[in-house]
């Protein structure tokens, strides 16, 4: 019997010591590499400003091009690069090409309802793909214009699924911010 339990406690031990070190190895490949290995760049270019806009003097208010990689190959990253609904895993690329090249023309307005954020809708059935819906990931693109503080801002766009209008055929973002400083790592 005691033999038994002997086994049984040492199984124990190098389990834990097993998930112990894959824990730390998860945490490693995670946190410390995140940004060396999914790096990618986000930049926005102003189309134009709009004519119509309520705040005339909302610098902000505009139509952008965004472009920008979403999702990267599998062989990128060890399977868990990038942190969905509370657990880091790979996101397959989505957009045109084998390059995970996303872009889309939107235009951006104050959001009625909410003072201090933006909303956009895209302007073609097309960008940032021609499926219903879209997984926009959260991302922060950088915009140089000299309308602009410094000659730049960053645009952020927090993470949300991008579901397209049946009648116009155009997605929806929300919740836009604009700030000197970037608010997400576009991973």
């Amino acid at each position: 019997m005691k033999k038994i339990n002997v086994i049984f406690v040492l199984i124990s031990l190098i389990g834990l010591f097993a998930t112990s070190c894959v824990k730390e190895n998860i945490q490693e490949n995670t946190n410390e590499n995140i940004g060396q290995k999914a790096n990618h760049v986000a930049k926005a270019r102003k189309i134009n400003t709009e004519k119509e806009s309520t705040n005339p003097g909302d610098v902000y208010v505009a139509s952008y091009e965004l472009s920008s990689t979403v999702g990267h190959n599998s062989s990128d990253c060890a399977g868990s690069c990038t942190m969905v609904g509370g657990v880091y895993c790979h996101v397959n690329c989505q957009g045109y090409g084998t390059t995970c090249a996303s872009t889309a023309a939107v235009r951006v307005t104050r959001n009625p309802g909410k003072s201090s954020s933006y909303e956009a809708i895209t302007l073609d059935d097309y960008g940032p793909t021609d499926e219903l819906t879209f997984n926009m990931p959260a991302r922060s693109f950088y915009i140089e214009d000299m309308d602009f503080d410094n000659g730049y801002i960053w645009l952020n766009i927090p993470a949300q699924q991008l579901v397209r209008n049946n009648i116009h055929q155009s997605f929806h973002y929300e919740n836009l911010s604009f700030t000197t400083q970037a608010l997400y790592l576009n991973l």
